[in-house]
């Protein structure tokens, strides 16, 4: 998780958050680092804190993708043999290898331990005419399937053997019913607004941000983070997470064949950043004010365990939705 500064706070009041207050915010921790274990700066600046990380992400993303030094974009080699053996997707570079289909489990092995929130139906909806949209601009890609879109509210594990994940499992077993159901609680609501399409050269998300406070509340999605962080510690278990970054967010796509540079000359790559802007400004117009996904709204709050990377895996406790 992020450790949150307290001087923040007081910073906010007088100023326009730089970017060194809002890596104070929201640092990965060091080891002397205590994890989040209150969010002192005012929810305002934590909603900056994701605005700012996904904006500039994107700006930067695009200007790698035009620059000369442009080398392709970056094919999951392990969900490109998925697809290809399911039949799914044509991969010429492997059918010209005549590469021998293998099973599932023979390509995944990276077990991964999480907790997820699923997206609400007009989420999912939104998302669905997002990737058809996507599908125009590109047919070299992956398509999350809308029942697999998630949200990775706290990753403990990834890339891990069974008996690995088993061995966590029980640490965190006898509270996970608490746990997955923290959002039930008033005091627990987590709110994500003004979706936005996220992208870099291997894939697309849809990410948000926390809602600021409203006239109930001033708690935000960066709060529930931290609240099943600290649930997680509290069994016992050291947290293996990838994230370390203020983000929530949603992959949509993967690229899957066709990333090579001699694929994506400048004017393809021109036209994909001018096509990934036409559909945030779709966003903006047709959906930003209309959706407001609560934290565990319709679907509860899942923990799950196996492949997960592409929306599989097996749920070992489930919420019970709001």
């Amino acid at each position: 998780m992020y450790t949150v500064s307290a001087s923040c706070a007081s910073s906010y009041q007088s100023r326009r958050p730089s970017a060194t207050t809002l890596h104070r915010l929201l640092r990965p921790p060091s080891p002397s680092d205590t994890p989040i274990t209150a969010c002192h700066a005012p929810p305002p600046l934590i909603q900056h804190a994701y605005e700012t990380h996904r904006t500039t992400r994107n700006a930067h993303q695009g200007a790698q993708l035009l620059s000369p030094s442009f080398t392709g974009m970056s094919v999951d080699p392990i969900l490109q043999e998925l697809v290809y053996a399911a039949g799914t997707h044509r991969i010429p570079e492997l059918e010209a290898a005549a590469r021998e289909k293998r099973r599932p489990d023979e390509i995944d092995t990276r077990n991964c331990l999480t907790f997820w929130a699923r997206p609400t139906a007009q989420v999912r909806e939104m998302i669905g005419e997002v990737q058809a949209r996507i599908r125009k601009l590109c047919d070299d890609i992956w398509l999350m399937p809308l029942d697999n879109l998630h949200l990775t509210v706290l990753e403990i594990a990834h890339s891990r053997t069974r008996p690995e994940i088993d061995a966590i499992t029980a640490l965190l077993r006898p509270t996970l019913k608490q746990t997955v159901n923290l959002p039930l609680s008033p005091k627990h609501r987590a709110v994500l607004i003004r979706p936005l399409l996220s992208f870099d050269s291997a894939a697309l998300a849809i990410s948000f941000v926390p809602e600021a406070a409203t006239s109930e509340s001033s708690y935000t999605y960066h709060h529930l983070r931290r609240d099943f962080y600290q649930a997680a510690v509290d069994s016992g278990v050291a947290i293996g997470s990838r994230y370390t970054v203020p983000s929530a967010h949603v992959t949509v796509a993967r690229f899957v064949t066709g990333g090579g540079a001699e694929s994506w000359d400048v004017r393809r790559r021109e036209e994909w950043v001018r096509g990934i802007e036409r559909i945030n400004a779709w966003i903006e117009r047709e959906w930003r004010g209309r959706v407001r996904w609560v934290v565990g709204e319709e679907r509860g709050v899942e923990f799950r365990r196996g492949l997960l990377w592409y929306g599989g895996g097996n749920a070992v406790a489930v919420g019970k939705p709001l």
